[in-house]
């Protein structure tokens, strides 16, 4: 007797919700190519959310603010990578570039500001 199961149909895909907070904050800044010691001024750090400048969370350790404007910032920004539990987000005046994809935001953000970067396009369709 030869049982099979075909499991091909997930490779390759992740599992966002099984992503840790920290896991995802760390693949967010992973497109930054300047300016990430603003963020994490400490490098050893870069494990410990808690240490990371401009995040507010509740009493639980959800992340619900980030607050990264005027650090002169570079490189892609993969809003992706945002936790669910994120309520605002503040990424202006930077020098972020490429294009931002706004359908991929938590549900329950309330509001979002990437004013006064370089980005070249934004893919917001149904977002509004």
């Amino acid at each position: 007797l030869l049982l099979c199961d075909d499991t091909s149909a997930n490779l390759g895909r992740l599992d966002y919700a099984s992503l840790s907070q920290q896991t995802l904050m760390e693949l967010l800044v992973q497109g930054f190519t300047v300016k990430v010691h603003e963020i994490i001024p400490d490098m050893k750090h870069m494990d410990d959310t808690s240490m990371w400048h401009g995040l507010t969370t509740d009493e639980a350790g959800a992340i619900h603010t980030i607050n990264w404007p005027y650090g002169q910032l570079q490189g892609s920004l993969a809003l992706k990578w945002v936790p669910a539990t994120v309520l605002s987000v503040v990424f202006a005046i930077n020098r972020l570039s490429g294009t931002v994809d706004l359908t991929v935001l938590p549900n329950i953000m309330q509001f979002l500001n990437i004013s006064s970067n370089k980005f070249s396009a934004c893919q917001m369709e149904n977002r509004l």
